[in-house]
């Protein structure tokens, strides 16, 4: 995928469960997920390597976070994987809630979708 970049969030206020999925084709995780908690009264802080995609749920109202980038913002990498998506199969915690989700991020691609547009192009 073109224009990737790493980050380091924490959250502010609040507590977020944050999911990582495995971008990189030719990893033995690829397509893998992971999640972790993030809290302000834990302190803790989450890094996302270039290659990976993310996204979270706020568990709490009022859940404020920071994330640093090491690349700046390109419109073409603002897209995603529908939250969602069977394939993937990630395990939210939501015991049968409805999140609720921006009209932007009800348009993300399915997982299949998405490898087929975009990983594997190379990093520019």
């Amino acid at each position: 995928m073109r224009n990737q970049k790493g980050k380091i969030i924490a959250a502010l206020r609040g507590v977020m469960l944050w999911v990582v999925v495995d971008l990189r084709e030719k990893s033995d995780s690829f397509g893998k997920w992971n999640s972790v908690l993030l809290s302000e009264t834990q302190r803790n802080i989450l890094v996302v390597p270039r290659g990976f995609a993310h996204g979270c749920l706020s568990l709490t109202d009022n859940a404020e976070v920071v994330a640093f980038a090491d690349n700046y913002y390109h419109e073409e990498c603002g897209t995603g994987i529908i939250w969602n998506d069977p394939a993937l199969n990630i395990n939210w915690g939501l015991n049968g809630a409805t999140p609720i989700i921006s009209e932007r991020h009800h348009g993300y691609d399915s997982w299949n979708n998405f490898v087929k547009k975009y990983v594997g192009l190379p990093n520019a």
